[in-house]
């Protein structure tokens, strides 16, 4: 059984990935804005982490910055 799940849809389908320990990531954007969500498990804490950050999009210009972090 997976550990993740993450669904993205739009006005046609809706589509569902799983992900396992390794983590999960996701990136939704437009040409100078987005957002990635990325889930993690700490093995050591053993609690999952989510990470969102700000991207400049699929421009490509720019860092990505952490903007909101929750641990289990």
């Amino acid at each position: 059984m997976s550990k993740f799940y993450a669904s993205v849809s739009n006005n046609r389908s809706t589509i569902t990935k799983c992900g396992h320990k390794d983590g999960l990531s996701a990136h939704i954007r437009g040409w100078n804005k987005g957002i990635e969500v990325n889930v993690s498990f700490n093995e050591e804490t053993k609690k999952e982490i989510f990470e969102v950050y700000e991207t400049s999009g699929s421009n490509g210009k720019g860092n990505k910055k952490l903007v909101f972090e929750v641990e289990e």
